[in-house]
């Protein structure tokens, strides 16, 4: 299987003139909206794994470049977003006994 490789952008869901959301969102769902409706890339398990990987992988290019243009506040942030993204999709896979 090969890795997808998005540009810096889109991991931290930069959008350009033209599109509908915020430059650089600030809430997980601007985020999701930025990835799924803007970007068109569905966030599946192995998309969010792939990700996950490269933005915690500090040594990377592209986890530095991102942190150079957005601070490493935004790359945790992101991580974040990721992360809940992977936890939605599990909760909706595998809903918890304790849930009505």
């Amino acid at each position: 299987m090969t890795t997808q490789r998005l540009p810096v952008t889109v991991l931290s869901g930069f959008l350009g003139a033209g599109m509908n959301s915020p430059v650089i969102p600030q809430t997980f769902a601007q985020w999701r909206h930025c990835i799924e409706v803007e970007c068109r890339i569905p966030l599946e398990p192995v998309f969010i794994q792939q990700r996950l990987a490269q933005l915690r992988d500090l040594t990377c290019q592209d986890t530095r470049r991102f942190s150079g243009l957005y601070g490493q506040a935004h790359l945790d942030r992101v991580t974040s977003w990721f992360e809940q993204a992977e936890g939605v999709l599990e909760d909706s896979v595998h809903p918890s006994i304790n849930q009505p």
